[in-house]
């Protein structure tokens, strides 16, 4: 519908004018069907690496520099 449209469009505005070292790239745009195009992350997303991992093998200097990353970002 129109306002998911609109939604859309404005994410990918959003994320045009980010540039961080610490964010995806937004690198286009579809509309048939609609989705980001975003820049390619050879290792995978941290969602993927935290999903594959046990809480407790994490190193606690790893988990702060996640952290850390992600209120950079």
């Amino acid at each position: 519908d129109e306002t998911a449209i609109t939604a859309f469009l404005s994410e990918a505005n959003h994320m045009k004018q980010l540039h961080s070292d610490y964010t995806v790239r937004l690198k286009g745009i579809c509309n048939e069907p609609y989705c980001l195009i975003l820049e390619f992350m050879s290792g995978g997303s941290l969602f993927g690496y935290l999903k594959t991992k046990e809480p407790s093998t994490i190193m606690w200097i790893e988990r702060i520099k996640i952290a850390l990353d992600m209120s950079y970002g």
